[in-house]
């Protein structure tokens, strides 16, 4: 069977639009992933944060201290989680592209 040039570049074109649709979904669905580890991340910070100042009581350097780490790791977790997919997503940040293909 012998397909003409057009018309197999007609299902190419299709199937390149197809991958660059599946691509944005994926991205879309690691950025809404990363916002829940995030939020987890987060209330599983702030929830240790608190518990140990119940338990050990600090004064204001202590509390300073433990604000500045809570304050770092959750950067560090939306940095993580949720920035770099979103410069994924806007196409800042290089991800697996479907150019090999055209």
């Amino acid at each position: 069977m012998n397909l003409n040039t057009e018309h197999q570049s007609s299902f190419y074109r299709e199937i390149i639009e197809r991958l660059t649709g599946v691509r944005s979904k994926e991205h879309r669905l690691e950025l809404f992933y990363g916002s829940l580890v995030s939020l987890l991340i987060a209330l599983a910070v702030i929830l240790s944060a608190v518990v140990l100042e119940q338990i050990v009581l600090f004064e204001t350097t202590g509390r300073t201290i433990l604000f500045l780490i809570v304050s770092i790791l959750l950067l560090a977790g939306i940095g993580l989680f949720v920035a770099k997919p979103l410069l994924r997503l806007f196409g800042m940040l290089k991800s697996e592209t479907i150019t090999p293909l055209q």
